[in-house]
């Protein structure tokens, strides 16, 4: 079990760890980068880790603090299925870390013979947590946090949002969360984010407002954007379609 402190903005090189562990976000957060992807990773949130696994780490302007706990061949094998959550990446939701950090933190301060048992325990348990809420969404076909979505999307539409920030929103992988609006809302997030902006623009091209301006209010970056994204939504321009509503 280690504790680290990061300074503001720090970079971390490209690196691996030869065993399984977790990471607890204590305070402040950080970018992971990994092959193709990165997560934006805030306090609150845990992120198990397989062997292997090779990622770099952006530290943010608050700087972070981090709670790594690794897995040694012999407590893998102890923590029999619940150690499948060690086999690839997971990332568990804000407030995963807290009862666990109200344990562990005690046992840095004063460790004693037992301490690796406890920390044993607690890897037990996050392996245990990300499993059944896996199953859990499986069983229950669309995974609660996909409606937590949806009223994030619906509320902040505008937003610059990115496909990382998204998924730290509700808790869960940014490949996870891509896979299951695929597959329960047969859309990308990226379309389904510029859906919403379009159909937020048809309704302000009913006011008086300028055309730019209903643009940067539907979270479009400039008028030429909007007149694209509102071609292919319903074949006319924005200009044509606020004619075509103040004489219909």
């Amino acid at each position: 079990m280690v504790w680290t402190r990061h300074r503001p903005l720090e970079e971390l090189p490209w690196h691996q760890h030869p065993a399984p562990y977790a990471t607890l976000v204590v305070a402040g957060s950080y970018r992971e980068l990994l092959a193709g992807e990165s997560t934006v990773l805030e306090t609150g949130q845990v992120v198990l880790h397989p062997s292997g696994e090779e990622h770099g780490d952006l530290i943010a302007e608050q700087g972070v603090e981090l709670l790594n706990l690794e897995l040694a061949p012999s407590a893998l094998a102890r923590l029999g299925p619940a150690g499948a959550a060690f086999e690839r990446r997971r990332v568990l939701p804000r407030g995963a870390a807290g009862p666990l950090l109200a344990r562990l933190i005690p046992e840095l301060t004063a460790p004693d013979d037992l301490t690796p048992l406890v920390i044993e325990g607690a890897l037990l348990e996050l392996g245990a947590r990300a499993l059944r809420r896996e199953l859990a969404e499986l069983g229950a076909g669309e995974p609660g946090w996909l409606r937590r979505l949806d009223r994030l999307l619906e509320q902040s539409f505008a937003e610059p949002w990115t496909l990382a920030a998204l998924a730290a929103e509700v808790g869960v992988h940014p490949h996870h969360l891509s896979r299951a609006v695929r597959r329960h809302r047969r859309t990308t997030v990226g379309a389904w984010l510029r859906r919403l902006r379009t159909d937020h623009a048809a309704l302000l091209l009913r006011s008086t407002l300028p055309i730019v301006e209903v643009a940067l209010r539907a979270g479009f970056c400039d008028q030429s954007h909007l007149n694209r994204c509102f071609a292919r939504r319903f074949g006319t321009s924005p200009a044509a379609w606020r004619r075509a509503v103040r004489t219909g």
